[in-house]
């Protein structure tokens, strides 16, 4: 066994039961702290032992706070990524904008082959979102009159988009 692997076995029995406990504060597990360690260990040994053997108890604590910080952003970032992806596979595709806004333009061009009064009393009902009575009080109608306004100018709309979608 050479003097620099003698070193590094000598470092591992001093230091990673050290390095285990201060990586699994940061990542809060066992399997994911002990990667981290052997990590650090890794990256240990590609530094010339001169350059890093005066600082090595620090060298070795602030690579492996480096590489939990990283490992936890990026788990972060993969977790922002599958809920960005859950967001956009709930979303409607576009064809279904597209559609819609057809659906709107048509029910539009049919609403605009009512009657005044009848445009009217629609509106009051389904944008205003009005009842019966508050509409025939506006309007100086009777409720009775207003239902069959409604349901004359429904039968009226449904006929007509039935009719553009042949």
């Amino acid at each position: 066994m050479s003097t620099r692997e003698q070193w590094i076995r000598l470092l591992l029995d001093q230091h990673e039961p050290f390095l285990m406990a201060w990586a699994r504060r940061f990542v809060q597990d066992t399997d994911q702290a002990r990667d981290l360690v052997q990590e650090t260990f890794l990256r240990l040994l590609q530094q010339p032992r001169a350059s890093v053997e005066s600082k090595l108890p620090d060298w070795l604590y602030t690579v492996c706070r480096n590489l939990a910080i990283d490992r936890i952003r990026k788990e972060k970032r993969m977790k922002q990524q599958d809920s960005t992806v859950e967001i956009a596979s709930t979303c409607e595709p576009p064809e279904t904008h597209v559609t819609q806004h057809e659906s709107l333009r048509s029910l539009h061009s049919a609403i605009s082959t009512l009657s005044e009064r009848d445009q009217k009393v629609v509106r009051m009902k389904y944008t205003d979102g009005l009842s019966y009575k508050a509409i025939a009080e506006q309007t100086n109608m009777t409720v009775s009159n207003v239902g069959v306004i409604l349901h004359k100018a429904m039968q009226h709309l449904r006929s007509e988009l039935q009719g553009s979608q042949l």
